[in-house]
């Protein structure tokens, strides 16, 4: 099965890396020690086709740089926006190779210097599209059109968006947030981090939809829906309901949490773990609904949530995959990574046991296929696949991991009380 592949050398905290990155990606390792900068890497070439299409509109006659300076001039200020200013050095090289063998390098030195190099085929589109421009006040459609078209040959068509940790900012915030960012200058939003803020905008797109919550968003787009997808997308909302214990809406620009008991209070007033599962719940609903193929890259997300939580999240994110999406999760909880190893060992036995037993237990829309699921554990710089084909699933020592320490300094102290 083809994946993609991303090669990274002296980047931030990581030294050497080579990731397969399959439909369903888990980067598990201690804090600190490099997920969200593979994570980020992988959002930010994934995101290559719309700063090509962002630059290609922007271009006009007479333009002092070509569109392929335009283009590598952006991706520096996009690095340099998601990792800060020392992020490039003179031993850095990164690399990705896309699922159809199309890739992009990088390599960056201290004096501002910054190399780029594309594959042929990406090469010459940029050099063939060079000379078009779009007149602002009178876009040309066809033109962008075309270049859609062509675009579909050379990347695939699925849409990236990152759900940062920290994603709580927007309901911590209250009623001030919509104002907060409204009267940021563009260069304030610059100094926030790039992830926060392309989730920020990414649930300011989604909330409007949400007058009427999850609910109305789906009889909204119910008749469009398959009978597989509707029943997917059932069991989801039924789980998002036990996960934030309510139902949330967006009213007069205020988040709202209508509890259980009928109460309804500011998403502000809400638990720390409600404030951070709601955006998960609410973009995983919404490209569900819409139908839109896309990439989601998770940060944490077990964040504040006890573990009966942690797998209600991990199955709404299992069932997305299985509607048509791609996953990039970042994690250091055994839960998690647990639950995952269940739900692949659920679909080895699937054609082996009685399946409406198996349904008891997991169902058949939360299925993950080993075949499809990459994971890679990171420490002090390395990264190194945590698979284990004989199980088949996360080995089983790097979930283990925090208990065995623990169990090892019990075990320690229980010597120290023998040696008396």
């Amino acid at each position: 099965m083809n994946s993609s592949i991303l090669m990274i050398s002296n980047f931030g905290p990581i030294k050497e890396a080579n990731i397969g990155v399959k439909e369903f990606l888990i980067l598990t390792g201690t804090q600190a020690s490099g997920k969200s900068t593979v994570a980020k890497l992988i959002y930010f070439f994934t995101t290559f086709r719309e700063m090509l299409i962002l630059n290609q509109l922007s271009n006009y006659q007479q333009h002092p740089y070509t569109l392929k300076q335009q283009v590598s001039v952006y991706m520096h200020k996009k690095l340099f926006l998601l990792f800060g200013e020392y992020c490039l050095t003179t031993e850095t090289k990164i690399k990705y190779i896309y699922d159809n063998g199309e890739y992009i390098s990088l390599s960056g030195f201290y004096d501002d210097h910054f190399k780029v190099v594309f594959s042929p085929r990406i090469n010459e589109y940029l050099i063939a599209h060079a000379s078009e421009y779009v007149d602002a006040l009178h876009p040309d459609k066809n033109l962008q059109e075309k270049w859609n078209v062509e675009l579909d040959g050379i990347f695939d068509t699925y849409a990236a968006v990152y759900i940062p940790a920290g994603r709580s900012i927007t309901s911590s915030l209250g009623k001030y947030f919509y104002y907060w960012y409204a009267t940021m200058s563009d260069e304030q939003k610059d100094m926030l981090d790039y992830s926060i803020r392309k989730y920020i905008e990414e649930v300011m797109r989604i909330d409007p939809f949400l007058d009427k919550g999850i609910k109305g968003l789906y009889n909204k787009y119910r008749d469009k829906l398959s009978d597989l997808r509707e029943k997917s997308v059932n069991i989801l909302m039924n789980d998002a309901h036990k996960l934030i214990k309510g139902k949330y809406y967006f009213r007069h620009g205020i988040e709202k949490l209508e509890l259980d008991s009928g109460e309804e209070i500011d998403m502000q007033q809400a638990s720390s773990g409600q404030q951070e599962a709601v955006g998960i719940v609410n973009i995983l609903m919404y490209h569900l609904l819409t139908q839109r193929k896309v990439l989601f890259i998770i940060e944490e997300p077990e964040a504040h949530l006890f573990p009966d939580g942690q797998t209600l999240i991990t199955r709404l994110i299992a069932i997305a995959h299985n509607a048509g999406n791609n996953v990039v999760l970042t994690t250091h909880s055994p839960y998690i990574l647990g639950y995952l190893n269940n739900l692949i060992f659920a679909e080895k036995i699937s054609e082996d046991v009685v399946s409406s037993e198996l349904d008891e237990i997991v169902t058949d829309f939360e299925y993950l296929k080993y075949d499809e699921c990459g994971a890679f554990f990171i420490k002090e710089g390395l990264v190194e696949s945590c698979l284990d084909p004989e199980l088949p699933g996360i080995k089983n020592e790097v979930i283990d991991d925090a208990a065995i320490v623990i169990n090892e300094q019990f075990e320690d102290m229980l010597a120290l009380m023998q040696e008396k």
